[in-house]
C-alpha cells in the first residue's frame, strides 16, 4: 500500500518521528505488529527496512495533550528539508527510528509529502491484559516504539481495567541521546524510570538495575506482566527476570530480515523447549511476541 510522509521530526542524537498518512494501515494494525517500509525508488538498497509501530491514529482523548512537537526536536538538522509538525489524526501512523546505515540515512532525508511504499501491516500483535496487574514496561533505547502504541491500545479498549493496573515504563539508554519519547508516557500519567550507562540522565547503569531495587518489588500484590523492547543482551536479562518472578512476559524482537514474513529466516530465534527438541520462532510468525521465559535470547558480540 502507499503512504505519504506528513513529518519527519529530528529528535535528540540521531533519532527521528516520522508520521506518515495511510488510513487503511492506521484503521487495520494492532500494537506490536511492523511494516517493511520501501526507502528508495531504485534498487539502491534492494530490500525494506522493518519497523514497529510507535502510534495508530489519533490516540486516546487525553487530559493533557502535547502542543507542537515533542520535547528535544531539532529543526535545524539537514537545513532546507521540510519537516512539517506533529499533527496525529485517525488516519496517520507514527515510526520512531534511528540513523544506522544507509536506509536510515535516506529515510532522515524524505520530506513532507514524499510517497512512502509499505508493506504491512506484519506479525502478530501483543496480547493485552485481561486481569488488573503490575505491568513492566521495559524498554532499550529505540526499543520504546511498540510499547507506546500497546499502552495507547489497551487505554482505548479496556479503559476500566488500564486504571486498575500500576504501570510503569522502566527506559535504559546508553546516554541521555538515546531516551526519547519518555513523555508520551507521562501525558498518559504512566510513571517513568530511566537508566542511562553513563549517567547522563536518570540513574547510571543498566536498565535491568532498576527492576532489581525495592520499588519495583512487586509491592501492589498484583500479578506481574512484562512487556519489553530493546537489545538482545537487554532483553536476555528480563528473560532470566521473568523465569525468577515465574511471571508472563511478552518481547517484540528487534531483529533485521528480508521478507517480513519469516520465509527468509533471518529473524529466526531460538526457543527453550523439553530436552532432545529444538525450535525456532520469527518475529513475522510466532512471537512478535511469545512468553519471553520461553525464549533463548543471546546476547549479541
Amino acid at each position: 500500500m502507499n503512504g505519504s510522509v506528513l513529518y519527519n521530526l529530528s529528535l535528540a542524537g540521531d533519532n527521528f518521528l516520522m508520521g506518515i498518512f495511510a488510513p487503511e494501515l492506521a484503521r487495520n494494525s494492532r500494537a506490536g505488529q511492523f511494516v517493511m517500509l520501501r526507502v528508495s525508488e531504485s534498487l539502491d538498497p534492494l530490500l525494506r527496512r522493518p519497523f514497529s509501530f510507535y502510534s495508530l491514529g489519533a490516540g486516546p482523548a487525553r487530559k493533557k495533550q502535547p502542543a507542537g512537537n515533542p520535547p528535544g526536536t531539532n529543526p535545524s538538522a539537514a537545513p532546507g528539508i521540510a519537516r512539517g509538525t506533529r499533527t496525529r489524526s485517525p488516519d496517520s501512523v507514527e515510526f520512531i527510528y534511528r540513523v544506522v546505515g544507509q536506509g536510515t540515512r535516506i529515510m532522515a532525508h524524505m520530506e513532507v509529502g514524499r510517497p512512502v511504499d509499505i508493506l504491512g501491516p506484519l506479525g502478530k500483535p501483543f496480547p493485552l491484559p485481561t486481569e488488573p496487574s503490575e505491568i513492566f514496561l521495559i524498554a532499550g533505547g529505540i526499543g520504546i516504539a511498540p510499547l507506546l502504541v500497546l499502552m495507547e491500545e489497551f487505554q482505548q479498549r479496556e479503559p476500566n481495567l488500564f486504571r486498575k493496573c500500576k504501570t510503569t515504563l522502566f527506559f535504559g539508554g546508553r546516554r541521555a541521546a538515546d531516551i526519547v519519547g519518555a513523555e508520551d508516557f507521562q501525558v498518559m500519567e504512566i510513571p517513568v524510570r530511566i537508566a542511562t550507562e553513563d549517567g547522563s540522565l536518570g540513574e547510571k547503569g543498566v536498565v535491568t538495575d532498576l527492576l532489581l531495587d525495592g520499588e519495583s518489588s512487586g509491592k501492589e500484590k498484583l500479578p506481574r506482566l512484562i512487556y519489553t523492547c530493546g537489545p538482545h543482551a537487554m532483553m536476555a536479562a528480563v528473560a532470566r527476570l521473568c523465569r525468577q518472578w515465574k511471571a508472563p512476559g511478552y518481547a517484540s524482537l528487534e531483529c533485521l530480515m528480508g521478507c517480513g514474513f519469516g520465509a527468509c529466516l533471518g529473524c529466526v530465534v531460538g526457543r527453550r523447549t523439553p530436552p532432545g527438541r529444538t525450535a525456532r520462532a520469527a518475529p513475522s510468525q510466532e512471537p512478535g511476541h511469545d512468553g519471553l521465559g520461553h525464549l533463548r535470547l543471546r546476547p549479541r558480540v
